[in-house]
């Protein structure tokens, strides 16, 4: 019954363009795409409707030349004949299938023959209507655009612009750190009046960091920075390979690779706990500053040398 209903709604629809119809010799030709409404993968018919005078015979071909994969034929064609005191009425159906949607399809014209009652043979072409298929999925109303596809890591990623931002940012690195280290402050050495001994020198500036009461008055920075002085300036006077030049970590650094000897790592103490007070801003008890006070008193008086000269091991810079 659906198929019947469907072959009315064709010759309904192919009766209703007669107005429209293309002459050709005495044969009268109507052509139509139905239904109306047509969805991807749905089957709809492309229908020529030919009216012939007596006698006359049309032969149509089997399918229709289609221009691509897009559209498919799902059977052969389909003839009816309509027999009239005055002629013949020959409808030909093409039951097709298309799949691309939302595009305006037009159909390849349909070329076929017609014999009339004397023999004579002519050949007519059909046109078909355009036709617009539609989706069978609902209209997108959220207007979301999918991202596009993300590039892969592989062997056939171009590598070499990676390579050279990486190296780019290691030479700025070490730029950066060669500019800081040629701005850091250095430690202040004070220098050694003339005719003054500078163990003397050192033992006068560290009194003074005593009798100045920075440790009363919780200006420990300012009081830690005078034992430094005090310290590096000695260091300068007896060692000065290993004097002001280089930071407390330098020091440290060049103990641990050169073997130093004890002498010198008791001054690196003394020195880094006063960095952590001077620039790290460490908490520290009157009790605790005065005892780094004694200690660098006591390095002063009991060391005059760092060198091979006392100690044995090589320590120059």
């Amino acid at each position: 019954m659906t198929a019947q209903r469907h072959l009315f709604r064709v010759l309904a629809t192919l009766a209703l363009l007669a107005s429209q119809a293309v002459h050709a010799h005495a044969q009268r030709v109507s052509t139509a795409v139905v239904p109306q409404t047509i969805t991807v993968g749905d089957v709809f018919h492309a229908a020529v409707r030919v009216e012939l005078p007596a006698g006359a015979e049309a032969a149509f071909p089997d399918t229709l030349a289609l221009p691509s994969d897009d559209i498919e034929t799902t059977a052969r064609v389909r003839v009816q004949v309509d027999t009239a005191a005055t002629g013949r009425t020959v409808t030909a159906l093409y039951a097709l299938t298309a799949w691309r949607a939302n595009e305006d399809i037009q159909l390849p014209d349909l070329v076929f023959t017609v014999r009339d009652a004397s023999g004579g043979v002519s050949t007519v072409t059909a046109s078909f209507p355009p036709f617009r298929l539609s989706s069978v999925l609902p209209a997108d109303t959220a207007g979301i655009e999918p991202k596009p596809a993300k590039d892969v890591w592989g062997p056939s990623r171009l590598w070499w612009p990676i390579l050279l931002a990486i190296a780019v940012l290691l030479v700025l690195a070490l730029l950066a750190w060669y500019l800081w280290r040629r701005r850091r402050p250095r430690e202040v050495v004070e220098a050694v009046p003339a005719g003054v001994p500078p163990r003397q020198h050192a033992l006068e500036l560290l009194a003074h960091a005593r009798a100045a009461g920075y440790v009363e008055r919780g200006e420990l920075k300012r009081f830690y920075t005078e034992v430094t002085v005090a310290l590096r300036g000695y260091l300068e006077a007896i060692e000065p390979p290993l004097g002001a030049d280089l930071t407390t970590g330098e020091l440290a650094l060049h103990a641990r690779l050169r073997g130093a000897p004890p002498v010198l790592l008791e001054l690196i103490r003394i020195l880094g706990r006063a960095d952590l007070v001077k620039f790290a801003r460490a908490r520290t008890t009157p009790a605790e500053a005065y005892a780094d006070l004694e200690a660098a008193r006591r390095w002063v008086e009991q060391h005059d040398a760092v060198s091979p000269r006392t100690s044995g091991v090589e320590v120059a810079a």
